[in-house]
This record gives structure tokens, sequence and C-alpha cells, in this order.
């Protein structure tokens, strides 16, 4: 799939950043997108460009940063 999608809590309205790492270090996508305070649903697009293997990401708000790992078979 080329979507992943996040729930991510916001208690401000404002920007979150997010990017897609390679495992080795490369920044491989990075984009920005609006979020509201309470739930949001974030959709992050153009994986499916990638290789298969395994990728961190970081998404960024205000409030804090977040990174997980996906690993794309």
């Amino acid at each position: 799939s080329d979507i992943i999608g996040m729930h991510v809590e916001s208690e401000t309205q404002g920007n979150l950043y997010y990017s897609i790492y390679s495992s080795s270090g490369e920044q491989v996508v990075s984009n920005s997108e609006q979020v509201n305070i309470g739930m949001n649903n974030i959709s992050i697009s153009g994986f499916s460009q990638l290789s298969s293997g395994v990728y961190m990401i970081k998404v960024q708000t205000n409030e804090c940063v977040v990174y997980k790992k996906i690993i794309k078979q």
C-alpha cells in the first residue's frame, strides 16, 4: 500500500511534520500537515516507491517528537 495511516492527538492547533528515514539514516520522504486540537488522522503517502526494508518515521508537533519503526515487505 502507498499510504500509512496514523492517529495523532494534539493539544494545540498547528503543523505536524513527518519524515521517513531508511536504515542507513537517509531521509527518503518528508512532508507536513495541519493538525487540530484533539485526535487527528494522518495519511503518510509515498511509501510504495520505497524498496523493501526497515524504515523509521519521525513525527514532530509543537508538543513532542515520536519515532516509529516500520517494515516494508
